[in-house]
């Protein structure tokens, strides 16, 4: 696609060239220069879009010592939450409620 050298690309656009560079089998060079794009923008714009399509939450553990439950919440950008409850089913939906 031939375009003006100072138009900005859109997000969606950069979305375009990220699958079709990854469905080309061709290196993040090699598809750049193709396509007339910064190597540097493409691998940038790459990283941006598979972290964006992360899952917020990616674990939750519940355990129970005694008669309190310990509950651990490991989130996608590594945080680990860890607090005790006697009632875990409200805890979760209180902390969800507040991650939103």
């Amino acid at each position: 696609m031939l375009r003006p050298q100072n138009k900005r690309r859109t997000p969606e656009e950069w979305k375009e060239l990220v699958q079709q560079q990854a469905a080309s089998g061709q290196s993040i060079p090699e598809f750049a220069r193709a396509h007339g794009v910064s190597t540097t923008s493409l691998r940038e714009w790459k990283g941006k879009l598979s972290t964006e399509a992360q899952p917020a939450f990616t674990q939750i553990k519940i355990q129970q010592p005694n008669r309190t439950q310990i509950l651990k919440c490991k989130l996608a950008n590594g945080l680990e939450l860890e607090w005790e409850t006697n009632n875990p089913e409200s805890s979760v939906l209180m902390i969800m409620e507040a991650l939103k």
